[in-house]
């Protein structure tokens, strides 16, 4: 049965998109548990769309320019009207028509932290990051310069970036947060800078430029990464990691809604990220379907290799196993794992 939705038309789509099923379709009810706090910030925040404070936006595939989209899903995980869809054209997944860039600077600075992190405590938060920056440098170790400076944009309070100073390299990062930047730099000594890219003039150019959950909240991604082309050297390497949406199998519950979050305008897989990445002028060192990808500076291919088929039966086949499988394969190996450890504890 197709789900036909007529406010999706009036940005233009194409009759005849279809959701992937009957819970996409916007009810304003969230799939996760939100705290009284949470639920009071939703609704600021719808408040802003229905009253126009808030205004959308249509805009072109980034990665081929197309306007062929397919309608995926109508809400988020938090119950926001978010229109999903996935490009015929690429196989890009993406948010479109997506809220413009007036309406995303006010909800990054009014409501962002205090709804997806409602009791975030910044040591902790800066733990986290931490080791998470350790795996990263694992990942890159093979290719990275000794004593070479790294450039994390979107760096919060520096966790990561202080995992690869302990590992001998020089750091330096910006984020629009100068709560955070502020921790990183007070507590741990780190050069964070509370700033924009395109506002940003470094003093020496960075050997290589992090990306860590950051590029799927960009609005303008190809700009951006064309901006990080000219800022790196010759030889100069690039690191993004986002949320892969074919990785679904092993992340989210195995669950696509759960996925999906407002503030992320793209869902990459591996291919449409390497598309992307082509067109800005960057080839592919290394990569996996995590997503994490290496990138070097190279001459840009304007050429797209399609996604869309297999994108597209990916997430069907996973809305197909969520209804057959009473638990997630994922969370069924936690539960196990737990199960051993409290077996194990009770042999001691």
């Amino acid at each position: 049965m197709l789900i036909y939705l007529p406010w999706i038309n009036n940005y233009g789509y194409q009759r005849g998109g279809a959701m992937l099923g009957k819970r996409y379709e916007y009810d304003g009810q969230p799939l996760l548990k939100l705290t009284p706090a949470q639920l009071d910030i939703k609704r600021l925040i719808e408040a802003k769309l229905d009253s126009g404070q808030y205004q959308w936006e249509q805009v072109p595939c980034c990665v081929c320019g197309a306007g062929d989209l397919e309608a995926l899903a109508a809400k988020d995980r938090y119950g926001f009207k978010m229109t999903v869809a996935v490009c015929r054209g690429c196989g890009l997944v993406q948010t479109n028509p997506r809220m413009n860039a007036d309406a995303y600077t006010n909800f990054y600075q009014q409501h962002y932290r205090a709804l997806y992190s409602p009791s975030q405590d910044m040591a902790a938060f800066f733990t986290t990051r931490r080791s998470k920056g350790a795996t990263i440098f694992a990942f890159l170790k093979e290719a990275l310069q000794s004593g070479g400076l790294v450039l994390e944009v979107g760096c919060a309070s520096g966790g990561i970036l202080h995992a690869f100073r302990e590992r001998g390299c020089r750091v330096m990062g910006i984020d629009l947060d100068a709560e955070y930047v502020a921790y990183g730099r007070d507590q741990h000594g780190l050069d964070l800078r509370a700033a924009a890219l395109d506002a940003f003039e470094p003093e020496e150019r960075p050997n290589l430029v992090l990306y860590v959950h950051t590029l799927e909240h960009i609005l303008d991604p190809l700009e951006e990464l064309r901006r990080i082309r000219d800022l790196l050297p010759d030889d100069g390497l690039l690191y993004v990691e986002v949320p892969g949406v074919k990785y679904l199998h092993r992340s989210y519950e195995m669950d696509f809604l759960r996925y999906l979050q407002n503030a992320h305008v793209y869902h990459f897989s591996r291919t449409s990220l390497t598309n992307l990445l082509h067109k800005a002028g960057f080839s592919i060192v290394k990569s996996n379907e995590w997503v994490q990808v290496l990138a070097r500076k190279s001459a840009p291919v304007d050429s797209t290799t399609s996604d869309y088929p297999a994108v597209a039966r990916y997430l069907r086949r996973i809305e197909l196993l969520r209804r057959v499988l009473p638990v997630s394969p994922q969370t069924l190996v936690a539960t196990l794992r737990r199960t051993l450890r409290r077996l194990r504890g009770k042999q001691r």
